[in-house]
């Protein structure tokens, strides 16, 4: 009789991680907090934290928590997952993921459908994702042709822990336009087109409108400016015309709009424009505050009500002060302003806060000016008023904040359109037929600006004034309404109203780019000096990644530049100030360009013909600091990827009005300026911070990294201690089409003393 042998399996033994999680579930769970708030810690480093945080727990069972335990967790294998299937197996979710993860496993799906589904904004979208990540589902943001798409790529099979890396956007982008003026026959429907494009290639989460969507109620002598007159009209044509996108526009009535409201039978035309479009909201008039962001970070919508000062940043100087208060009112608690948007300035102006965001100043926050989407007029042009030259163009604005959700910065990105705006943009383009020749097209040509007499045309032509009556009549013959105007003795081509806007191509703007770090007003030697900001300014550049660091003037104290300065020195006469300027200066493969001050520095040129900046850039190789360059004036030109930048450094104090200077230097340098010129301007001396777009150009202000000295504090002058990150691009033409500026400020250090009684 054979006897059969059962081999019988052990069973498996439960690994140690799995008993660890199982006895100890608040690791896991604080596992996963230390990868969403550190995904870039190895698994040593985690399992490092996790021994120490729980080692009373651990030690009870003789456990520990191995690196590789962690690498299992962290970096799954294939097997760990299983393909995305009907069954609805989800475990320890919150309600908004059990609700995502139930439409991720039919169907890909836009963040606009999951954002509308849960009734929650876009930006909330994202740490619901993080949280199925974090619990091993595999969830990604697609970057489609119209839109992103949320895929569930991959579900982790039963019994398996996984924790993938989080993807949250700690950021809040959104498109902000002004001064639309539809109706308007300078007004520009394909730029606004072209920047909804922009807010779509971009990604925002919604758009802001500071006011004057239309163009409103014309004055008295000036309807020749209009092409729509009445409220119904523009109205109508503004639904039509503002362009529909995978986002909300925001929108306030702005001085415009409410010409047809404050008449007695007048209407809210923001009202009825947001009641005829779903996906536009009016927010008022003038005056609007967003929350944004998880603790409702306030910003500012505004306008200005057209307001035309010479000095571009003075309205919205007045708009700063009128916020700014130092009153703890009782009955009024809200939180303080983080940024301020203007409108009706028809210029872009950035005057940033003086602290950094975490310093909690209440009346310390960022201001910008907006640019417009309509020429001047041809009333205004003939004033002459100031606002005749404006910028056209859009701003992204991007908030972006730390794990715990606190603001942490706030990027600029410009996008100068005024390069590309059209005469008569609110007619339809000049189509030719085929049969046309070249002689009848370039006629047409001549004739679409504006009406042209018949001795006109025939010198154009060159050809008598019998064979333009001849060619004019073909061009009738081939459909073109061609009118003849008794009292003007002209030819007049009639043209049809645009029905529809058509966005430009926008790859053609970004051509040529080039990224600096600017800093400047060092003056190392005083007593007052910052090299640890200095560093601090380079560790900022290498992260960034720039191109090239600007120095715009005052490296040294120098000496005798105002009474009583000598006390205030720390180091005397320029061998001993640029031997220290050699042991502080920071080494960097990151070229930096220097210009020489006009009154620091400059008088030790005048006593004894010594340039210090000269010899402390030629002796900087003996102490392995290389890569610095001298450009041998107070003002010098650098050029990078074919693009020029001006380093100045002016004389004289600072006007109440911050963009004074610029406006002037500006002015000066388009009069002389060659198309080939620099059209970007790092201007230092003034210890403030600033940055405006003006007739084609781009200038900053660029702030200190000196503390306030006694000099200045009497004078009661409040330096800006900080550094400018900015990228710039430009079009195959040379114009600035693109400006993207970040200011980071820095805490000066306390020295008011206060004595307590």
């Amino acid at each position: 009789m054979s006897t059969e042998t059962k081999v019988v399996k052990a069973p498996k033994k439960r690994s140690q991680w799995r008993e660890i999680v199982k006895n100890y579930p608040e690791i896991l769970e604080r596992l996963r907090f230390l990868v969403n708030d550190s995904p870039s810690f190895t698994a040593s480093q985690f399992a490092q934290i996790l021994n120490e945080e729980f080692k009373e727990q651990l030690a009870s069972s003789n456990a520990k928590i191995s690196p590789q335990h962690l690498r299992n967790v962290l970096m799954p294998t294939e097997r760990q997952f299983t393909e995305v299937n009907g069954k609805i197996t989800v475990g320890d979710l919150t309600e908004p993921e059990k609700n995502i993860l139930l439409l991720l496993k039919k169907s890909p799906q836009t963040v606009s459908g999951l954002a509308e589904h849960l009734k929650i904004p876009k930006e909330d979208i994202f740490p619901v994702i993080d949280g199925l990540r974090l619990r091993g589902y595999d969830v990604v943001v697609e970057q489609g042709v119209e839109q992103s798409r949320v895929v569930l790529r991959r579900e982790p099979a039963e019994g398996e822990l996984i924790i993938l890396p989080p993807i949250t956007k700690r950021s809040i982008k959104f498109l902000v336009l002004s001064d639309l003026c539809l109706g308007l026959k300078s007004q520009q429907s394909d730029l606004l087109a072209t920047a909804y494009e922009i807010g779509k290639e971009e990604e925002v989460f919604f758009a802001m409108i500071a006011g004057n969507l239309v163009a409103g109620k014309p004055p008295p002598k000036k309807e020749k400016d209009y092409f729509l007159t009445t409220a119904e009209e523009q109205i109508g044509y503004a639904v039509s015309m503002i362009p529909k996108a995978p986002f909300k526009t925001y929108f306030i009535n702005g001085p415009r709009e409410l010409t047809f409201k404050d008449k007695d039978d007048g209407k809210n035309v923001g009202e009825v424009i947001a009641s005829l479009r779903s996906d536009l909201a009016y927010c008022g008039d003038l005056k609007t505050t967003f929350d944004i962001g998880n603790k409702g970070y306030k910003v500012v919508l505004i306008h200005g009500g057209n307001a035309t000062a010479y000095t571009k940043s003075h309205p919205l100087q007045g708009v700063e002060e009128s916020f700014q208060e130092a009153v703890n009112y009782a009955y009024e608690h809200s939180a303080p302003f983080q940024l301020v948007l203007l409108g009706g300035i028809n210029s872009y102006i950035y005057l940033p806060r003086r602290l950094p965001i975490a310093s909690g100043k209440f009346n310390d926050f960022d201001s910008v000016a907006l640019p417009s989407l309509c020429r001047a007029t041809g009333s205004e042009k003939a004033r002459k008023k100031r606002d005749a030259s404006p910028v056209l163009g859009c701003v992204i604005a991007t908030l972006e904040f730390d794990r715990d959700g606190n603001l942490a910065q706030i990027v600029f990105d410009v996008r100068d359109l005024t390069a590309y705006h059209k005469n008569d943009d609110f007619l339809r383009d000049l189509e030719f037929v085929p049969r046309l020749g070249e002689e009848e097209k370039s006629v047409l040509e001549f004739l679409k600006n504006k009406p042209r007499r018949r001795g006109e045309i025939s010198r154009f032509l060159k050809k008598f004034d019998s064979y333009v009556d001849e060619l004019i009549e073909r061009l009738r013959q081939y459909g073109y309404q061609i009118e003849f105007e008794v009292a003007g003795n002209a030819f007049r081509l009639m043209r049809n109203f645009k029905k529809a806007a058509q966005p430009l191509d926008i790859k053609k703007f970004y051509v040529k780019s080039v990224k600096v770090a600017a800093i400047a007003d060092t003056h190392l030697g005083h007593e007052n000096e910052r090299p640890d900001l200095l560093a601090k300014t380079y560790e900022i550049s290498e992260a960034e990644k720039v191109d090239f660091i600007s120095h715009s003037g005052d490296v040294f104290e120098g000496e005798d530049a105002y009474p009583g300065q000598v006390r205030e020195l720390i180091f005397h006469g320029a061998d001993n100030q640029r031997n220290h300027g050699l042991e502080v200066w920071p080494k960097s493969k990151i070229p930096t360009i220097f210009v020489r001050a006009t009154s620091h520095e400059l008088a030790f040129l005048k006593k004894c013909g010594h340039d210090i900046v000269d010899t402390f850039v030629k002796m900087a190789p003996l102490h392995g600091l290389y890569n610095l360059q001298y450009l041998g004036d107070h003002k010098g030109i650098v050029e990078k990827n074919g693009i020029k930048i001006e380093l100045v450094h002016p004389k004289s104090g600072i006007p109440y009005g911050v963009t004074y200077k610029l406006q002037k230097r500006i002015e000066h340098l388009v009069e002389i300026a060659a198309p080939s010129d620099a059209k970007i301007m790092l201007c230092g001396h003034l210890h403030v911070a600033a940055t405006m777009i003006y007739k084609g150009m781009v200038a900053f202000l660029v702030p200190c990294l000196e503390d306030q000295t006694g000099y200045l504090s009497e004078k009661d002058l409040i330096p800006y201690l900080g550094m400018w990150i900015f990228e710039v691009f430009c079009d195959g033409l040379n114009n600035i089409t693109r400006l993207v500026s970040k200011y980071i400020p820095f805490e000066p250090k306390a020295k008011e003393r206060i004595i307590k009684l």
